[in-house]
């Protein structure tokens, strides 16, 4: 009898850690899936700040002095 109720026990603790993995992996798929959203995010700002750099400013104009 004291063996089934170890038997009993151990396949409930089996049972609560396979279904602990699952959420587990579960929750890991969610980051990794957040994550290739950010990567992609960031690639997008990363292009726009490339862009942005390789924009030159206007160059200057001549400014003549004005008699005060």
């Amino acid at each position: 009898m004291a063996e089934e109720t170890t038997t009993e026990i151990l396949k409930g603790k089996i049972e609560s850690l396979e279904e602990r993995i699952n959420v587990l992996e579960a929750n890991l798929q969610d980051e990794r899936e957040d994550l290739e959203k950010l990567k992609e995010v960031a690639d997008q700002d990363h292009k726009k700040l490339e862009s942005i750099k390789s924009v030159k400013p206007p160059t200057p104009t001549p400014v003549t002095p004005v008699g005060l």
